[in-house]
């Protein structure tokens, strides 16, 4: 809003509070709904256009800003009789017509919507207006080719506004024409590039196609312009947690954090802080982050999950069983059985660390029978009973689930189980069930690599799909190390022998 409007808004909103609206004229009662609407208070907007009628019954202006709130209500047709009230009256008003033109595009009247809007045009309405409605109608036809050449005409001017670009945004993506727009305001942005609104409008035409590190350098470029605009700071934010950047973000979040004041925007940057000094392995930072949200009910869980987690790789066990449990209390399996089973699954490595199997496998079946579509805790289940020997149980297991719900990830964990349970020509026949799938092939690329290097039949197995095991390079869409220190951790710190067979080395068949 601009400092006219809400100058009028306060004036309004202290009145009504006092209990004595004084004088307002049409012009200024359109103001004030505008404003209304555009905080999206509809009710107070329709209250506001009570008293106005009241006041002014037959102006004109009013009865079609009352069109104009009934759209957005939903009332088509109560918009369309009060246009048709204007039009009897003063017929040269444009506005009733670009109204017009929007309801009859809500009622799926598309050939009389263009013809009000080109009414509209001959009235002298303006073009961008006219533009924007047309593309509107192309869109709600989906005739995404007709409706580009309206898109562009609605940018590109010296009076784009926020509201206009948000539009654009929305039949962008609505007529699947995000490559098109962006490809446009990219060059707009070329043309002026010290107009922060191209560079924000790119930026989030790039989220919403999906493309981070385009949304990530218009942001930037955008701070360039303006380094303390907010709305970028906080694109560039939610951006560099999609984007895999050679250099750490962690002053970048460290610089924002020394400019925000309000806990809504510190508490989600306090748990990225968190995190990127927990990649850097700086336990104690990242400890004292954690330490801060874990005071707030919506981030507590996971905060005491990660500080159970950073008591791991400090193999201080009791910590992490502790703040675990604790992390347990406050979960809720009910309506989040993805976080609560990942904290069963904290728990059950801890005590895998500790050489505790039976408590292991306990709470590694727990968060299995929380997610039972979740292959990754079976993986883990599977792989950590095979590292603590408890095969046959977990053998039994595995049989009754195929039972229930056989597929191509429950293979492959009976043939881990059967292959490291001393049954290798038995495996043979669930590696080739297994890897008849891509997703499950890539996790075994990731999760068992060296039963391809020791096992030549494995390996042929593997490689008569493609890409062969060689030239694929999958992602592991959730790492060990997520829950405590894998094999390469315990040995950097002296803990495990490089070679030695034992408990934690055999953890390499899930962490390698």
């Amino acid at each position: 809003m601009d400092e006219e409007s809400r100058r009028l808004l306060k004036r309004y909103e202290e009145e009504m509070q006092a209990d004595g609206l004084g004088f307002f004229d049409v012009d200024e009662y359109i103001v004030l709904i505008d404003s209304l609407m555009l905080r999206s208070q509809l009710s107070e907007a329709f209250q506001v256009a009570r008293l106005a009628r009241r006041q002014y019954p037959e102006a004109s202006e009013l009865k079609i800003k009352q069109a104009e709130l009934s759209l957005e209500t939903g009332f088509y047709n109560q918009a369309m009789a009060l246009l048709q009230e204007v039009e009897a009256v003063e017929p040269y008003i444009f506005e009733l017509y670009l109204v017009r033109g929007h309801a009859l595009k809500l009622l799926s009247k598309y050939d009389e919507a263009e013809a009000a809007f080109q009414e509209a045009a001959r009235k002298g309405a303006d073009e961008i207006d006219v533009a924007m409605g047309m593309a509107e109608v192309k869109v709600a036809r989906g005739d995404k080719q007709a409706a580009w050449p309206y898109m562009r005409e609605m940018l590109g001017s010296a009076e784009d506004t926020v509201e206009t670009c948000n539009r654009f945004i929305d039949m962008a993506v609505k007529a699947g024409l995000l490559e098109e727009a962006m490809g446009y305001v990219r060059e707009l942005a070329k043309g002026e590039p010290y107009k922060i609104l191209y560079w924000k409008l790119l930026a989030e035409l790039a989220e919403n196609a999906g493309a981070y590190g385009d949304a990530l350098e218009a942001y930037e470029f955008a701070l360039a312009v303006q380094p303390d605009d907010r709305e970028s700071l906080f694109g560039k934010f939610r951006n560099l947690a999609y984007v895999d950047t050679r250099q750490s973000p962690l002053q970048f979040y460290l610089q924002m954090e020394k400019g925000m004041d309000d806990l809504a925007d510190l508490i989600p940057l306090w748990c990225r802080i968190a995190q990127e000094y927990e990649i850097e392995e700086d336990w104690d930072k990242a400890s004292l982050y954690y330490q801060r949200v874990a005071d707030f009910p919506e981030t507590r869980s996971y905060a005491l999950f990660r500080l159970g987690v950073i008591s791991n790789y400090r193999l201080d066990f009791p910590s992490a069983l502790s703040f675990m449990t604790q992390a347990l209390q406050d979960a809720d399996a009910a309506v989040d059985a993805e976080n609560t089973a990942k904290i069963y699954r904290g728990i059950a490595r801890t005590y895998y660390y500790m050489g505790k199997a039976g408590e292991n496998l306990r709470y590694n079946r727990i968060a299995v029978e929380l997610q039972p579509v979740c292959r990754y805790h079976a993986y883990a289940y599977v792989l950590d009973a095979c590292d603590l020997g408890e095969i046959p149980s977990a053998m039994a297991y595995v049989d009754s689930m195929l039972q229930s719900m056989p597929c191509h990830w429950l293979y492959l964990c009976k043939a881990c189980l059967c292959y490291y349970g001393g049954r290798k020509a038995d495996s043979y026949a669930f590696f080739a069930q297994a890897f008849g799938d891509r997703e499950t092939r890539d996790d075994a690329d990731v999760r068992i690599p060296g039963i391809y290097e020791e096992d030549s039949r494995v390996a042929e197995l593997r490689n008569e799909y493609q890409p062969c095991f060689e030239d694929n390079d999958p992602e592991d869409g959730e790492p060990y190390i997520y829950y405590g220190p894998d094999e390469d951790y315990l040995q950097r710190i002296g803990i495990v022998p490089s070679g030695e067979d034992t408990a934690e080395e055999g953890g390499s068949h899930a962490e390698e």
